[in-house]
């Protein structure tokens, strides 16, 4: 945890400024040989009597902490004396193939996989090491908004860091800050951006200071989260400048790509749940009835304009589907491609046309939308 980040954080419940107790300091990372590092230490809110332990360099701000958390915490309660190590500026030349290491390890193929899954699971393998890195179509859709320089930018349920590494290459901010409740897949993000500051917190409740981030960004997280609103709120409260969300599917738009599979988004989930049931028998994608269950739990369906309203309390918000979509046509797909993304592609009038026409029905697959806010204030 550099030590610079300290200025941005706070108590995620009660807002207040943190104290930083350091156990242990280390001197020089990847890159430099005098940058200094909390590797282990406690962050004391002396309002409500919190402390969040930093531990491996991760600052843990939230209440439920994990057992191993806890028993961590209590160690370091017991060390008074500060230790300062020391470390010289390496080169991670095999980074990636730690990565894929670490994907191939928790992503697992079943023998008996039916072509549908097997497929799926290897477009996430692919997607996790190299693709999730292709973030063109972000950058030059948040290019639009922001074209200054950018000191802080956040990343919300980064998961394993592709597109904090994609705009921290473009914008070259101060600091790139990646924030996540499950901690799985940030040892990848580590390894692909060693400078990235990593923090476990929840979204709903949010560990840093009202208006302190330049650039808020989620991506494809916010349909998880059963209190959408609130981190929403979260969000924007946070946002000095820009507030950057995209989200899938669109409450709107009948088809769940990517979760379900099924058509179940507009539907009550108890109606869903058979839906999606039967939906998988008929394409025999052998997907078993409980993992249908557990996704559907675990997705919530938001329209577009939920989140435009929440937007406009706090400056001007813009739906940038269309953009991102033809951005995505230009980076994502060649001559090659077949379908109706490839005509979609060589026909860019006809797609913009569709694109927009999408919107004004307010059906688009995936909703994008950009909050850019007043002088840093809330209405």
């Amino acid at each position: 945890m550099n030590k610079e980040l300290l200025k941005f954080l706070c108590c995620p419940y009660c807002k207040d400024s943190l104290k930083m107790e350091a156990r242990k300091i280390q001197i020089g990372n990847a890159y430099s040989d005098t940058c200094e590092d909390i590797v282990d230490g406690i962050l004391l809110c002396l309002r409500c009597n919190n402390e969040y332990p930093v531990i491996n360099g991760i600052p843990r701000l939230c209440k439920e902490l994990f057992e191993q958390e806890k028993k961590e915490l209590n160690k370091l309660k017991n060390i008074t004396e500060v230790v300062i190590i020391r470390s010289k500026a390496i080169q991670n030349s095999d980074a990636y193939s730690q990565i894929e290491k670490i994907v191939r390890q928790r992503i697992k193929i079943p023998d008996n996989a039916s072509g549908y899954l097997r497929k799926r699971l290897e477009n996430d393998i692919y997607y996790r090491i190299k693709g999730c890195e292709k973030q063109e179509k972000y950058i030059k859709t948040l290019k639009l908004f922001c074209n200054h320089k950018l000191e802080t930018i956040l990343d919300i349920g980064g998961g394993q860091g592709g597109l904090i590494k994609s705009l921290t290459d473009f914008f070259h901010p101060t600091l790139s800050i990646l924030l996540d409740y499950d901690l799985t897949w940030v040892e990848v993000a580590r390894l692909r951006n060693p400078t990235v500051q990593i923090i476990r917190g929840d979204a709903t409740n949010l560990p840093f200071k009202k208006g302190s981030i330049d650039l808020v960004i989620s991506q494809m997280m916010l349909e998880h989260i059963k209190e959408y609103t609130k981190a929403l709120v979260e969000m924007c409260e946070v946002a000095k400048e820009t507030c950057f969300v995209c989200w899938g599917p669109n409450k709107f738009f009948i088809y769940d790509f990517g979760h379900l599979d099924a058509p179940v988004s507009i539907f009550p989930k108890k109606m869903a749940k058979y839906i999606a049931v039967l939906w998988h028998k008929i394409r025999k994608t052998r997907k078993s009835n409980t993992a249908i269950v557990d996704e559907l739990e675990n997705t919530h369906y938001i329209s577009p304009l939920h989140v435009k309203k929440i937007f406009k309390n706090y400056g001007r918000p813009y739906n940038v589907f269309t953009n991102f979509a033809l951005y995505s046509l230009e980076n994502g797909y060649s001559e090659n491609t077949k379908g109706i993304k490839h005509y979609l592609f060589i026909m860019r009038p006809i797609a913009k046309f569709i694109f927009k026409l999408l919107v004004f029905l307010r059906i688009e697959p995936q909703c994008y939308f950009v909050l850019k806010k007043g002088n840093g204030q809330a209405k």
